[in-house]
């Protein structure tokens, strides 16, 4: 390496251990599509031009290239070339909470080297650390540890010898003699998609791809300390009522026009209502290619692009948006059931412009919104006042089995009315769905049993059913990896946690002292209460016209008072058409149903003008 003034020369050199070059081969090498030797062009092929491109670039710069080689022995290349330096190096500053000063850290790999580097960026952080060779020695630390505050943060190498760091992270996570649980960051030179289920099941907080740059780990640390500042000022302990109020700075965004493509309806309905209550107008498509067409259609203010979808997914989507569309300035955002950081990066990389977790905390959605869209004066569209008669199915029981109630109720905004639609929704929907995997398990289909299970696992975080998230997260990872664990048992396990989610919600629907609608024949229309059953054909009618998603709520009670074997028809009928939004055909279907009765819903409707 040479030096002139404010200049300095380098050499570069990549070596080999292949079938190696004689001389008179290596004086070819730098020509245009030369052959290191005939007989080897099929097998070895040649130089093209990237070798005598290579030449005339480090002659530009000051440099040349060469190369050295034994037949046999594997081949050297080098280059130089000339390169200017900097002035005045600046170094980069760190300012991290007082609170994260001595931070806890214990550095978990196998390789000494990398754990110099990682303790040398956490000195520099003025982290307290230690570190450990193996995943063994990692547990046995935490728990000598405990004693003396123990650890806030584990740095975890993926692939070591003996066990892994995903393995050793789940035995931490399930460790009884830990009272203090530390986060884990799991460090991965590896592909992360194949390893990414596994470890967000084992309660690995993100990822670090080596080499691990100050500026990522600092990224990754402050991301876990500020979800760990929001539990501890009692974020999470808001009770749902609490939460009702949206920030001050949605004022001035709202009205804005929003496109969701969202393929699960559950998930569709959470956004829309969270939206809608905001003040924004909601567009709802299901894939990916219908929101390419709806981007050219229409002028949105802002894209929430769900990942995992049919037909075409969220990466794919947005590349087409970005480049036949011309819509660099439309924000899209990300809507992944995965919080890690390559699922960010991997976003970033389709040209989204940032992400959020699902289930969708009403919080980061609302600062999302306010980063992404441009303030502006729109219309907003009017919210709708709730009726008493809607009040006053509000109300939930103290407990549900199987689901968290306050969990859920966080989700959607504290609003119980709206929480109560979506449990009943998912009842109807999901019923049948552990028979409907088990037959597809008995047939092979195997990425229907994994679609099946990821969206059952969605719409459970949705509605706080954390076992039976917890059931259908194993069952489908264990289709993703093809691992040889008993598939058959994991079903048992998912069909057990949701069986117990649709007997809480079905005790739930059951009018008090009556048995469930299914329970029930009611052969003859004398045994109905009519003048009952009138009031609320009246209001389910006017929700209908008014095309109100609570009709579904008003439908159940309904049938409730009427169903019979000679109804069942009329009501399933018209369940499914409020189901599908088709408030048309649910109104004539509502008309033939109140005829049949004779209860005069056509003048009790016209009487009000």
């Amino acid at each position: 390496m040479g030096k002139e003034s404010n200049q300095v020369m380098l050499q570069f050199s990549v070596r080999d251990t292949g079938i190696g070059m004689t001389r008179e081969q290596i004086e070819k090498l730098f020509q245009s599509f030369s052959q290191a030797d005939i007989s080897t062009t099929r097998k070895y092929g040649g130089t093209g031009l990237g070798l005598a491109i290579s030449k005339r670039l480090t002659e530009m710069m000051g440099g040349k290239i060469w190369a050295e080689s034994e037949p046999g022995k594997g081949s050297t290349f080098y280059f130089t070339a000339r390169f200017g330096l900097q002035a005045e190096v600046e170094e980069k500053q760190y300012i991290l909470p007082d609170k994260m000063s001595g931070l806890r850290v214990l550095i978990v790999d196998d390789n000494p080297t990398a754990r110099q580097i990682l303790n040398d960026i956490c000195s520099s952080f003025s982290f307290e650390t230690t570190e450990v060779a193996s995943g063994q020695e990692a547990l046995s630390e935490l728990e000598k540890a405990e004693s003396n505050a123990g650890y806030d943060l584990v740095l975890m190498d993926w692939r070591m010898p003996g066990m892994d760091g995903i393995e050793t992270t789940r035995r931490i996570k399930e460790n009884p003699e830990l009272s203090k649980l530390p986060g884990v960051l799991m460090v991965t030179a590896y592909g992360r998609e194949e390893i990414k289920q596994q470890a967000e099941n084992a309660g690995i907080e993100g990822f670090l791809v080596k080499p691990v740059s100050p500026s990522l780990l600092y990224d990754m640390i402050m991301d876990i300390f500020e979800r760990e500042v929001g539990k501890e000022i009692g974020v999470t302990a808001l009770e749902p009522e609490q939460m009702l109020d949206t920030p001050e700075a949605l004022d001035f965004i709202k009205g804005a026009r929003i496109l969701l493509v969202e393929d699960n309806a559950i998930n569709q309905q959470v956004a829309t209502e969270l939206l809608e209550q905001a003040g924004f107008v909601v567009t709802v498509v299901s894939n990916g290619r219908e929101g390419i067409q709806a981007v050219g259609k229409s002028e949105f203010d802002l894209v929430l692009m769900d990942i995992q979808m049919p037909e075409m997914d969220g990466h794919e989507a947005t590349r087409i948006i970005r480049k036949e569309h011309n819509s660099d300035a439309l924000p899209i955002i990300a809507l992944t059931a995965h919080a890690m950081a390559g699922e960010r990066e991997k976003c970033l990389n389709s040209g989204m412009n940032d992400y959020l977790s699902k289930p969708i905390k009403t919080d980061h959605l609302y600062a999302v919104l306010t980063k992404w869209i441009k303030p502006g004066d729109r219309s907003a569209p009017v919210s709708k006042e709730r009726t008493p008669s809607e009040e006053g199915r509000d109300e939930l029981p103290v407990e549900l089995p199987g689901i968290n109630i306050s969990e859920g109720l966080k989700n959607v905004g504290g609003k119980k009315g709206f929480f109560k639609k979506l449990l009943l929704e998912f009842y109807n929907d999901y019923r049948t769905a552990a028979g409907e995997i088990a037959e597809a398990l008995l047939n092979g289909q195997t990425e229907y049993i994994q679609r099946r299970a990821h969206t059952i696992k969605g719409i459970a975080a949705t509605i706080g059913a954390e076992h039976l998230l917890k059931n259908a997260s194993d069952l489908e990872e264990a289709f993703i990896y093809d691992t040889k664990v008993d598939k058959q048992a994991l079903l048992a396990e998912l069909t057990g946690s949701l069986d117990e989610v649709l007997e809480s919600i079905g005790t739930m629907l059951k009018p008090a002292g009556e048995s469930h609608w299914e329970e029930t024949e009611v052969e003859d229309e004398q045994d109905i209460d009519l003048e009952k059953a009138g009031g609320l054909m009246t209001e389910l009618m006017g929700l209908l016209q008014e095309g109100d998603a609570g009709a579904e709520e008003c439908l159940e009670a309904l049938r409730a008072s009427i169903i019979g074997s000679r109804f069942r028809e009329g009501v399933e009928k018209l369940k499914d058409q409020i189901e599908r939004y088709d408030f048309e055909d649910a109104q004539n279907t509502l008309m033939q149903l109140a005829k049949s009765l004779n209860i005069p819903l056509e003048d009790a409707h016209a009487g009000k003008g």
